[in-house]
């Protein structure tokens, strides 16, 4: 017998027994035969109505493999967003742990999880050279993994059995713009919550909107006026000398306060200006001397250097102190920001977590536009996200592709609610809006093929990194210098992608 003809059966004795001895505690005015053929007939249309339990890899093909070991080399700061031992209650983890079991269950493989430590191609580099075929699946650093595509280590994704790179679960815009001459080395995908943990934003503090009687951001967002301009007008009369001591330093309030120099390159994303473009022949052309570039610069510059709220920690006084050695700037000023001594603090959407125990309420909001007239608010994922890649010389390539597509989609409905729904949004947010926030933020996330390959194009995706750093605002004549090695950097990266 069928398992729903069971349970329907189950149910209708449930129903008849609840309803004889229910007419026996009422009494004649208790249920009649009527009662009863309703009641069946409810318990019947609610089996009906249920929905039968999804299937998550409909459409991957069905194959066993023994306990066969899948092996994935990953860094230290990642190895947990592979791997967890068992279940203890942490929402990540126990994720994590039910996503790498659906898959072995369902695959009967087993997911081995090397931890490299810090970032280092030297491993892939030496199974390659060895042709051990030791790794499956590669978590790449994204700041410089693109120095292995050159080297020819990786397979082009699209020719991977198995893999469906239009899905949701892998990013369709960096599939798109990462593709060249129909080959693809690297991409971002759900397997890991990285991606998301590294999203650019902004956060606000509450209580200094509402002490200093601000236009609510949210609204500001949802109405398309959420700009840099307004960022800066609403900056302008924070900065206060709290101790009085007559310098601005970590007692003291901030309308914008930038800890480091990836924040202004994120701008380029922001505001939609590439570094670089696509010919009509698909390949990537550099749009760097472009007047939207020198603009960019310009206003970046032009923040760094100003008196009107905004300051840039690197090029301030006291401030800058803060960065040699361990990087101090970031907890510094993320404290900071927690005692509401920072209006506008833009840093990347897992540092809520860290926020869990601010007193006061805080907002999520996305970058700025460049105009209220832009379509569409932008971000990008600081550079140490995951691309994925699979080595040239993996064991098989069916096997790769297939249970690497797997624990894509298990993670698209498994790990990232949990990380966006449950964790991100039950946990460590404090309002309704910040959700609404977190779509608008998620579905602007956009990838820069020149800042993506910057290590390997002459970082020619950094130019506004350097010219925030810049003593003396030179951007057009530093640029004119350094042009050409750029575009004999982008024209060899193009060939090694052939």
């Amino acid at each position: 017998m069928e398992k729903s003809k069971k349970l329907k059966i189950v149910c209708l004795f449930f129903v008849f027994a609840l309803l004889i001895f229910g007419c026996a505690d009422a009494g004649d005015s208790g249920g009649s035969g009527e009662d009863l053929q309703q009641a069946e007939k409810t318990a019947e249309l609610e089996l009906e109505d249920e929905a039968p339990a999804e299937d998550i890899f409909a459409g991957l093909e069905t194959q066993t493999y023994g306990g066969r070991e899948f092996n994935i080399l990953a860094r230290d700061q990642m190895f947990t967003q592979f791997y967890a031992d068992e279940e203890t209650g942490d929402i990540i983890n126990d994720a994590v742990y039910r996503r790498n079991r659906t898959v072995e269950d369902k695959y009967e493989v087993r997911i081995n999880v090397i931890n490299s430590g810090e970032w280092s191609e030297q491993p892939i580099r030496n199974s390659v050279t060895a042709g051990d075929g030791a790794y499956d699946l590669i978590d790449g650093y994204a700041a410089f993994v693109g120095s292995i595509v050159t080297a020819g280590l990786y397979l082009n994704l699209l020719d991977v059995p198995h893999l469906r790179l239009t899905e949701a679960w892998w990013s369709q815009h960096a599939v798109d713009e990462l593709t060249v001459r129909g080959n693809l080395y690297i991409v971002p995908g759900d397997i890991t919550i990285n991606l998301w943990e590294t999203i650019m934003t902004i956060f606000f503090s509450k209580e200094i909107i509402k002490n200093y009687n601000l236009e609510n951001p949210y609204e500001l967002v949802k109405n398309g006026t959420w700009t840099l301009d307004k960022m800066i007008e609403m900056s302008r009369d924070i900065p206060t000398d709290i101790n009085g001591d007559g310098i601005m330093y970590v007692e003291d309030r901030f309308g914008t306060f930038f800890y480091d120099d990836l924040s202004f390159n994120n701008f380029h994303n922001a505001f939609d200006i590439p570094t670089t473009l696509k010919g009509a022949d698909g390949l990537p052309y550099f749009n760097l001397d472009s007047p939207d570039v020198l603009y960019l610069a310009e206003r970046m510059y032009a923040l760094v250097d100003s008196t009107e709220g905004v300051i840039y920690g690197n090029r301030a006084e006291g401030f800058r102190d803060l960065y040699p050695g361990g990087y101090p700037i970031v907890g510094i000023s993320l404290d900071m920001f927690a005692g509401d001594q920072i209006l506008f603090y833009p840093t990347i959407l897992g540092d809520a977590e860290k926020l869990r125990a601010m007193e006061t309420d805080f907002g999520i909001l996305p970058y700025p536009k460049r105009t209220a007239d832009q379509a569409q608010y932008k971000t990008s994922s600081r550079d140490q996200h995951t691309m994925f890649g699979i080595p040239v010389d993996v064991k098989d390539v069916e096997f790769a592709g297939l249970i690497t597509e797997a624990l894509c989609v298990a993670s698209n409905k498994i790990v990232i609610p949990a990380y966006y729904d449950v964790s991100l949004l039950d946990k460590f947010t404090r309002d309704e809006e910040s959700a609404e926030m977190l779509d608008i933020i998620r579905q602007g996330l956009n990838f820069d093929f020149g800042i993506v390959f910057s290590a390997q194009i002459n970082s020619a995706g950094w130019i506004i990194r350097s010219a925030v750093n810049q003593n003396t605002f030179n951007f057009a004549s530093t640029l004119e210098r350094s042009l050409t090695r750029h575009e004999a950097a982008l024209e060899r990266f193009l060939d090694a992608l052939e």
